[in-house]
């Protein structure tokens, strides 16, 4: 047998061995935010099953803290005027929001609850509402009105209510609503937790898409997105 054909073979031989012994992807699916999240991952050190009852763990966390249509949640109680204790996770998602507000000079701004409800885009039934309604809520709106994280942070872990969060002058108690920034920081979330457990190829989707490494083809993930024409959703 010549040298090239024996070189043919074990190469040949490797390849097989490779395909047969590659990695495989694994994924679930569970409810979450009002519709369905998805997880697809290779390179777990845990069994899927153990994985997502971690993830679903922390799905439940979040909503339990951050959600405005979970009416126990600490978000409800806080707008609600109730006494909470102000969680890592709530102080977090404040942190970041109030970062977002001065990175945008104001375009972004979850301290406007009132305005979001009186529109209907919050978490109580929509309206039309007047120019005086409208200038009368915008009183009670603004992370302008609202300290710094910094000033809150050694408040964590402590029972606080809205009215907390006020600047020195201020008087109408914040509402927060994080829905422009939940299901992006719920992605996060869910990537971290898998990076602990050694993930380092995944795709998290909760309506944000979150993902890093390879796809099972080997190269990076593909995402399709619908074309953003009449009839079609974006």
């Amino acid at each position: 047998m010549g040298k090239t054909h024996a070189l043919s073979i074990i190469l040949l031989g490797a390849l097989l061995f490779s395909a047969c012994h590659k990695e495989p992807y694994f994924q679930f699916q569970g409810p979450a935010q009002g519709g369905i999240y998805r997880v697809k991952y290779k390179g777990a050190s845990i069994k899927p099953a153990e994985l997502q009852i971690k993830v679903d763990s922390l799905l439940t966390e979040i909503d339990n803290t951050l959600s405005g249509y979970n009416s126990h949640s600490l978000l409800s109680q806080f707008n609600s005027g109730d006494s909470i204790i102000l969680s890592p996770m709530f102080f977090d998602l404040y942190e970041l929001s109030y970062d977002m507000w001065e990175r945008s000079e104001g375009a972004f701004d979850v301290a406007c609850g009132p305005l979001f409800d009186l529109w209907g885009f919050g978490f109580k039934a929509s309206s039309d509402p007047t120019e005086e309604q409208i200038k009368e809520c915008l009183g009670a709106c603004g992370t302008a009105r609202l300290k710094k994280p910094s000033e809150l942070k050694s408040l964590i872990g402590e029972k606080i209510r809205s009215t907390d969060l006020l600047r020195k002058g201020e008087n109408a108690p914040p509402q927060l609503n994080f829905n422009a920034i939940a299901q992006g920081y719920s992605c996060d979330a869910v990537a971290d937790l898998l990076k602990k457990y050694g993930v380092k190829d995944m795709l998290v989707d909760i309506g944000e898409i979150y993902c890093c490494g390879n796809g099972p083809s080997g190269l990076g993930w593909t995402i399709a997105v619908d074309n953003p024409v009449d009839g079609n959703n974006t």
